[in-house]
């Protein structure tokens, strides 16, 4: 997103006087966050620290499904930010 488009929408989230300045930081990072199409993409290191768990663990989770991984390079892979956390706050079963 552009800098100028970030400073309108911070400008106009700062005028509404329901919007704590909290509010307003999480929606500007959330405008400058990096993503591929509209959903952000993290690296296997990041997802299986988010998640706490080892690498053939994250595999085992891809491969039935829980989570998409995209093959960046045959090297690395990629996870979607949002699937990673929704798993990680999900009760375990």
């Amino acid at each position: 997103m552009k800098e100028a488009t970030i400073t309108a929408i911070e400008m106009l989230a700062k005028s509404d006087p329901e919007a704590t300045p909290e509010l307003v930081r999480a929606i500007v990072r959330t405008c400058k966050t990096p993503t591929l199409g509209r959903r952000q993409m993290i690296p296997a290191k990041e997802a299986m620290a988010i998640l706490g768990i080892s690498r053939p663990t994250l595999r085992g989770l891809a491969k039935s499904g829980k989570l998409h991984q995209v093959q960046a390079t045959p090297r690395k892979t990629r996870f979607f930010l949002d699937e990673v956390e929704a798993l990680a706050a999900a009760p375990a079963v």
